[in-house]
């Protein structure tokens, strides 16, 4: 019986460790990245256009020289030598969803990508099925 008692605690204790492991590995590589604020942004009524103040984060593991672009443009928003992490605020006027890249200046390569996304209210006009007087 105390065999088996052992064996459960340190089976217990080894699955611990190896939890705690893998969290804080996810929570190391979560720093990284590419973050909006906000994430979207709704259109009521007939508009057609969102106008948002979106801030931008990012941040890497290796000083460099990155770009942010978006997929409305090909010049660049704005561009950091020597840096591993940077944010701006850029005022937009949507009109559909719009993509944000982190690019490495040099090798052209894409870093992080994230999206702002763009969502239309949709307003129904059902009319309901009894008038509010009725008591049938």
């Amino acid at each position: 019986m105390g065999i088996m008692k052992n064996i459960k605690t340190i089976f217990i204790v080894l699955m611990i460790v190896f939890i705690g492991k893998l969290t804080a590995e996810e929570g190391q590589s979560s720093v990284y990245g590419l973050f909006l604020s906000p994430e979207n942004c709704f259109l009521l009524g007939k508009s057609k256009e969102c106008d948002i103040l979106v801030s931008i984060i990012w941040k890497v593991s290796k000083s460099g020289s990155y770009c942010l672009y978006n997929n409305q443009s090909s010049i660049a928003i704005d561009c950091w030598n020597n840096r591993k992490q940077a944010s701006k605020e850029i005022m937009l006027i949507l009109e559909k969803d719009v993509v944000f890249e982190l690019r490495d200046r040099k090798a052209n390569k894409i870093i992080f990508k994230t999206s702002l996304k763009l969502y239309k209210k949709v307003s129904s006009l059902r009319r309901k099925r009894r008038n509010p007087w009725s008591f049938y």
